[in-house]
């Protein structure tokens, strides 16, 4: 119906432009916010969005719709990984993850009984970012009173990128910040080194000459006054190499 369609363009693009506006959220209320946004996008009333670790396509952080809190025990609902139930959805014949699907059951029977049983998914899509052939962000959702279609699965695509944007430019940008603190941190360290190090060094070095020139004042014969003077000589020398070292 174009009037329900509109609506829906008009909730996606409400979604896409407040998420870039949510600069003091955290990572959390984001993502909470995305998946709230989600399932109001689709009608659906469960979903789960799933940002992987760079090192393990299985482990990452995990997040459940309210849903699922409400209705299933937590223990299926794991944080850092995906369940098993999810990996035999995402999981190809092949044997490849398969992050990208469209799938309704005929009505009677379901696609798949997840969560020792409680839970039918009886139609579903699930979607992902991609960069370097490795997915970075996966979402999905589920159970829609009536069948999804390719126009839902390009929406949440779509609407996938512009979160997975956004978290990304706050993960640089918090990388950045860390590298300035730290470089700051290793500034004031290396600040504080200079001060001692200089400290330590222009004691003694400004001792030797004063000690030379209170000989000096003393009477000797001209070898050790050639001696004395060689010392006060390559004391200034040293004294100057120091000075360049130090600045």
């Amino acid at each position: 119906h174009p009037l329900r369609r509109q609506r829906r363009m008009w909730k996606r693009d409400r979604a896409r432009y407040k998420i870039p506006l949510m600069e003091s959220a955290s990572e959390e209320e984001l993502l909470r916010f995305a998946m709230d946004s989600m399932l109001d996008l689709f009608n659906s009333p469960s979903g789960f969005i799933f940002l992987p670790d760079g090192s393990d396509t299985d482990r990452g952080l995990m997040l459940w719709s309210n849903d699922h809190y409400r209705h299933y025990d937590e223990r299926y609902l794991p944080h850092d990984h995906l369940p098993e139930d999810l990996i035999i959805q995402l999981t190809g014949r092949n044997g490849e993850r398969v992050y990208r699907g469209l799938n309704n059951s005929n009505g009677d029977e379901p696609l798949y009984v997840v969560f020792g049983g409680k839970m039918k998914v009886m139609r579903g899509i699930t979607a992902a970012v991609t960069e370097n052939n490795r997915a970075v962000c996966a979402a999905g959702v589920c159970n829609k009173d009536s069948n999804y279609e390719e126009a839902d699965l390009l929406l949440l695509e779509t609407y996938l990128n512009s979160v997975w944007l956004t978290l990304r430019r706050r993960r640089f940008v918090n990388e950045l910040q860390e590298a300035k603190e730290a470089a700051e941190s290793a500034n004031k360290a290396k600040n504080a080194f200079l001060a001692t190090v200089s400290h330590e060094l222009r004691t003694p070095r400004n001792g030797v000459p004063s000690m030379l020139q209170l000989i000096d004042t003393r009477s000797m014969d001209e070898e050790q006054r050639g001696y004395l003077h060689n010392a006060g000589a390559s004391g200034r020398a040293l004294r100057s190499i120091i000075s360049d070292i130090l600045d």
